[in-house]
């Protein structure tokens, strides 16, 4: 479904992201893990072409992303970032409905996609009349979640999505989130520095440090073949719901 070619972003001597090549299976769920800095959005940021790679090629669904289709690739994307991204002066169902107006379509189609997408992510029409300074942290990412849904798009891409939420929202959100997942069937890549979050959320799990990837793989094989010291010690630092390490781990 995305296929990165060899890119890579340097910002004068500091290295955002070393040349960096992946593929990324359909209806998957990868996640980029990391510590802050390592890169992981500046890789998704890449990927939806936000920011230009200094080199190399990204790829969604068959095409080669450029700036002359950049407009046309974004519509097969669903985007959500940290705080939700919502505009302030609009409210909850102009947020949801904006690009599908711009792109004209139906009226009608867009209220049964609103209902269906609400429904989706459980919350109440009546809650989209409002503005996103008069919804909680959990409602307003569950609104952006509905805009980056609304076209139904082949990818979505989360950044950090969950980051800015108490506990008790963040578990809500994710237990919605993987319910979503699973019954979509998107290709979903999700940024997050949390392994908790990895454990329950990701099929595969892309482990960065300074730029570069660490280790690309599976959670168990991440917990029991660590490709460096580096590894262990992130999962050992953030372990609270996975399996216990062995002591030669």
């Amino acid at each position: 479904m995305i296929s990165c070619q060899n890119i890579s972003k340097q910002y004068g001597s500091l290295t955002a992201l070393a040349p960096v090549s992946l593929d990324f299976r359909e209806g998957s769920t990868t996640v980029l893990i990391g510590p802050s800095g390592c890169g992981k959005s500046t890789l998704l940021r890449i990927l939806i072409k936000l920011i230009d790679p200094d080199s190399g090629m990204v790829t969604i669904n068959g095409k080669i992303l450029t700036s002359d289709n950049v407009e046309s690739v974004r519509r097969e994307v669903g985007y959500m970032v940290q705080d939700g991204g919502l505009f302030p002066h609009l409210t909850g169902r102009q947020n949801v409905l904006l690009l599908a107006k711009y792109l004209g379509m139906a009226t009608g189609d867009n209220n049964r996609r609103l209902k269906e997408l609400a429904d989706l992510v459980q919350v109440p029409l009546t809650l989209l009349d409002r503005y996103p300074s008069a919804l909680s942290g959990g409602q307003r990412q569950r609104v952006s979640l509905m805009r980056a849904l609304m076209l139904d798009p082949n990818v979505l891409l989360l950044d950090e999505p969950m980051g800015a939420l108490d506990p008790v929202t963040r578990s809500d959100l994710q237990m919605a989130l993987k319910e979503i997942f699973s019954h979509l069937k998107k290709t979903v890549i999700l940024v997050t520095h949390d392994m908790d979050e990895a454990a329950y959320l990701s099929d595969e799990v892309i482990m960065m440090r300074s730029g570069s990837i660490v280790q690309h793989g599976t959670l168990e094989e991440l917990i029991k073949s660590p490709a460096s010291e580096f590894v262990t010690q992130f999962i050992r630092a953030q372990r609270s719901m996975l399996p216990p390490l062995s002591e030669d781990a």
